[in-house]
């Protein structure tokens, strides 16, 4: 999450009123998504990393909005995290208050097609405290249109989130690589110790050979 926010690529804010509180993420994929496997992939990461942050934070009541740059189907964590029911694409079920169900969303160009590539997802904890959801579609103009979306914040309840310490997706990642290290440090401090009893073993052996032959030798010196 850290080095997503960084890039300017991801944020996470905490949305307060009165005793209410929401998270809402805010993500920018990368251009070309749809067709481009890197750019593909580096947003999947990304998105990965927004839900890996909202576990962390305890899975309040949240939102995750912007610019996939792609479609769902081409995103792996968004598609899953749909079908699995943990997020609820607010565009692909707009009809449920009056609006259009997977409306385009952007158009490059007056000649271009349109197409789905911004979104609103929501945790299925907000489902019903959405009042309203839409895109506000304008033919004047190309580029990205609008998504609006009503909360009902009296239906919402009140939510806390408590971090004893730091969980985010590089944290995890710096504590996989010290157990890593200290794991190394542990097997480069004990092979030593293996190596010098295996050579006092085999020297000790050796000595042993020694002694046997040579008894076996004087012993034969003084057979008649």
């Amino acid at each position: 999450y850290n080095k997503a926010y960084n890039m300017g690529r991801l944020t996470a804010h905490t949305l307060e009123a009165g005793n209410k509180e929401i998270l809402i993420f805010n993500f920018y994929g990368w251009t070309g998504g749809e067709k481009c496997n890197e750019a593909q992939q580096r947003t999947d990461d990304l998105m990965c990393a927004a839900i890996i942050e909202w576990e962390a934070r305890g899975k309040p009541p949240a939102i995750f909005a912007g610019d996939l740059n792609a479609t769902v189907p081409r995103i792996p964590a968004m598609a899953q995290a749909i079908q699995d029911g943990t997020l609820y694409d607010c565009g692909a079920n707009a009809s449920t208050w009056g609006g259009i169900d997977c409306q385009p969303t952007h158009k490059a160009s007056r000649h271009a097609k349109a197409t789905r590539i911004d979104y609103i997802f929501i945790t299925p904890d907000l489902i019903d405290k959405v009042a309203g959801f839409q895109v506000d579609w304008c033919d004047d103009y190309p580029g990205h249109h609008p998504l609006q979306l009503k909360i009902d914040l009296g239906k919402l309840t009140k939510t806390t989130t408590t971090c004893t310490y730091a969980d985010t997706t590089d944290d995890r990642l710096q504590q996989q690589r010290h157990a890593h290290k200290h794991a190394c440090t542990r097997a480069r401090a004990t092979t030593p110790h293996a190596h010098t009893h295996a050579r006092t073993h085999a020297r000790t052996h050796k000595q042993d050979y020694h002694t046997h032959t040579s008894k076996l030798t004087h012993s034969h010196t003084h057979i008649p």
